[in-house]
């Protein structure tokens, strides 16, 4: 189980940065009666399947840096943001 925290961590020391200089919590969208904590249980999909995960978080979380920063660069050759939607 791995928190926010945890993934922007991750995500901006890739790129050589701090997360706390750049992210905010706005108290205004916590809600008083949140979930501390949420996980998936894959226990299904290895039991039905007999799949099991072959990417770390950390993995995941350097492909997905990694597809942003080449987004980013595409974006930047052609002057103009790219909707992926």
């Amino acid at each position: 189980m791995h928190s926010v925290r945890e993934l922007c961590g991750a995500a901006f020391e890739l790129v050589g940065l701090d997360y706390q200089d750049f992210v905010e919590t706005d108290p205004y969208y916590l809600r008083p009666s949140e979930v501390v904590a949420l996980r998936g249980d894959a226990s299904n999909a290895a039991r039905v399947l007999g799949w099991k995960p072959t990417t770390t978080f950390r993995q995941l979380v350097e492909l997905m840096v990694e597809a942003d920063l080449k987004l980013a660069e595409e974006e930047k050759k052609l002057g103009r943001f790219i909707s992926l939607y």
